[in-house]
């Protein structure tokens, strides 16, 4: 895990000998959080969320 300034991240590899590595917010893996969360059979998406969301994660870096 990496602590950052106010927040936590796990790092994960998409594959063992791989140097690519992603930080994954540690809230994700929170299950108090994610009990709202529901599987659907067809996306659910919003454009404009999509967007908000690109631009956050551009804008931390």
């Amino acid at each position: 895990m990496i602590e950052k300034v106010t927040r936590r991240f796990f790092t994960a590899a998409f594959l063992a000998q791989s140097m690519d590595r992603a930080e994954v917010p540690a809230w994700m893996f929170d299950r108090v959080f994610s009990t709202s969360w529901r599987i659907r059979t067809a996306p659910q998406d919003d454009f404009a969320v999509l967007d908000r969301w690109r631009n956050f994660f551009i804008t931390q870096g």
